[in-house]
């Protein structure tokens, strides 16, 4: 099952890729920002970063969101946040995506 909004699973996720027809032009990446593998475990305050584009923002203190919207394609993740380790990830895009990020207390 897809989460709220019409995304679809991405190939990040932990799952098997569901398949979407990719659509031409700019695609939503989301996901949020959790410790430890426990997904209901959320980060706020994490710098979450598109390598290739340079753009970054700050997950959400309550739920640990954060957005992009991008061109589809590959995209490198990186996240930090203090009293974590530095994480990334890839994920590829083509069509609206989640995108956790877990990291990992260090």
């Amino acid at each position: 099952m897809a989460p709220a909004g019409g995304f679809t699973r991405g190939v990040c996720d932990d799952g098997p890729p569901m398949p979407i027809d990719p659509p031409a032009g700019t695609s939503e990446m989301r996901g949020v920002t959790f410790a430890d593998g426990d997904i209901d475990e959320r980060i706020g305050g994490v710098t979450v970063r598109v390598v290739e584009t340079g753009e970054s923002v700050v997950s959400a203190s309550a739920d640990g969101m954060w957005s992009f919207s991008v061109p589809n394609g590959t995209y490198t993740l990186e996240a930090s946040a203090s009293g974590f380790a530095t994480t990334r990830q890839s994920c590829i895009v083509a069509g609206n995506v989640w995108c956790s990020i877990g990291m990992t207390r260090g």
